[in-house]
C-alpha cells in the first residue's frame, strides 16, 4: 500500500473532537490497551497531525502523526497502528512469525503466504482463533518487534482444514516503505521473544524423565504398556476414528462376534511389548517406537470432527506433536 510514492492532499493539526475520537476508536479496537497506555499514544499536549492521503493505486488513506511520526493509519474506517506504535506495544495485535529472508519478499511487494509462517510447537491451534479480517502483524523468528500489519486472508479455522497452503496474511505497511520512511526512519529494534514458563516446567520434566534409573524405567514401561492396552481397546471398539459415525455403527457390529478374541489377542501382544520393554530398558529404539505409537493412538482420539483426507503434515504438526 506504501511501496509506491503517494500524493499527500493535506496535513493539517488535529482537533480536540478529532483527538477524542481518535482514542475512542483505538480503545474500541484494541481494548488490551490501558487509559495510561492509550494517553502515551494520544497524549493531549503533544502536536498530534492528520495527514490524508493518496496511495499510488489511487486509495484514499488517512494517517495520524506524533510529532511527525506515523502512529496510526485508517483503512475503510479501520484505525490500524504503524509499526512505530507497535514497536512500542509488540502484543497489540494477532502475530504470525516468519522466516527472515521472507522480510525481502514483503518488501518486494509480497503478502505472507502460510507455508512461511513458522508454526509453534504446540500445533497450529497455538496461533489463537480469529476470523478473516482481523488486524495482524508480522514478526521475524527470535525478534518479537513487528516488521509489517495488515489483514488476515482466512480464519483460524481454514488454517487448520487447508493445511496451511495459499495466502495468510493482506500487507498493508511493511518495515522501510514509504510510511516509514515518513517518519524517524528508526531501525527495527531486538525485542527478545518471550519463554512461556510452562514450556519451561515441560522441558525440567523431560530431563527428569531421561534421568531415570533402570528400575524407574522399567515400572514407566509398564505403566505405558498398561496404557497401550487401554488406547487400543479403546480404538477397536470405535472403529476407524477418522470416518463417519454410521461406518463406525457399521463397524462395531461387525466385530460384535469377535471382540473378546480380538481384544484378548491384542492385549496379549501389548503384554509381549510391556515384556520387552521391561528386559531391554536401555534399547531407545524400542522405548522410541512405544512413544510414537502410543501418541499416534492419542492424536486419533484428539480428532474430532476432522475431513479425511489430511495431509501427513497436518496431521504431525497439528494432532501428533501436541500429544508428544
Amino acid at each position: 500500500m506504501f511501496l509506491k510514492a503517494f500524493r499527500v492532499k493535506s496535513n493539517t493539526a488535529i482537533r480536540g473532537s478529532d483527538r477524542r475520537k481518535l482514542r475512542s476508536d483505538v480503545s474500541n479496537n484494541f481494548p488490551s490497551l490501558s487509559q495510561d497506555e492509550i494517553s502515551e499514544l494520544i497524549p493531549n499536549k503533544e502536536e498530534i497531525s492528520v495527514m490524508r492521503l493518496m496511495t499510488h493505486s489511487g486509495q484514499n488513506i488517512t494517517v495520524f502523526c506524533l510529532s511527525g511520526e506515523p502512529i496510526f493509519f485508517e483503512v475503510e474506517k479501520r484505525v490500524i497502528p504503524t509499526v512505530y506504535t507497535l514497536w512500542k506495544f509488540p502484543d497489540l495485535l494477532l502475530s504470525f512469525t516468519t522466516w527472515p529472508p521472507v522480510l525481502e519478499k514483503l518488501k518486494g511487494g509480497a503478502d505472507l503466504m502460510l507455508p512461511g509462517v513458522v508454526v509453534p510447537t504446540e500445533g497450529v491451534s497455538a496461533l489463537g482463533c480469529f476470523e478473516k479480517g482481523a488486524i495482524c502483524c508480522v514478526c521475524l523468528n527470535g525478534n518479537r518487534a513487528p516488521v509489517a500489519v495488515g489483514v488476515t486472508l482466512v480464519s483460524s479455522r481454514d488454517l487448520l482444514e487447508d493445511g496451511m497452503r495459499g495466502k495468510g496474511v493482506m500487507i498493508y505497511h511493511v518495515y522501510q516503505d514509504l510510511l516509514w520512511a515518513h517518519g524517524s526512519k528508526r531501525p527495527l529494534p531486538q525485542l527478545t521473544v518471550l519463554v512461556d514458563e510452562v514450556k519451561t516446567d515441560d522441558v525440567k520434566n523431560s530431563l527428569q524423565e531421561l534421568s531415570f534409573d533402570d528400575a524407574e524405567r522399567t515400572e514407566h514401561n509398564k505403566s505405558r504398556g498398561k496404557t497401550f492396552r487401554q488406547i487400543h481397546s479403546l480404538e477397536f471398539k470405535c472403529g476407524f476414528i477418522g470416518d463417519d459415525v454410521e461406518n463406525n455403527e457399521a463397524n462395531a457390529s461387525n466385530v460384535a462376534g469377535d471382540e473378546n478374541e480380538q481384544t484378548l489377542s491384542e492385549e496379549a501382544s501389548y503384554l509381549d511389548v510391556e515384556e520387552e520393554a521391561t528386559d531391554t530398558p536401555n534399547s531407545l529404539l524400542d522405548n522410541m517406537d512405544d512413544l510414537l505409537e502410543y501418541c499416534f493412538f492419542c492424536a486419533l482420539l484428539r480428532m474430532k470432527k476432522v475431513e479425511l483426507p489430511l495431509l501427513t503434515s497436518t496431521f504431525f504438526r497439528t494432532y501428533l506433536l501436541p500429544s508428544w
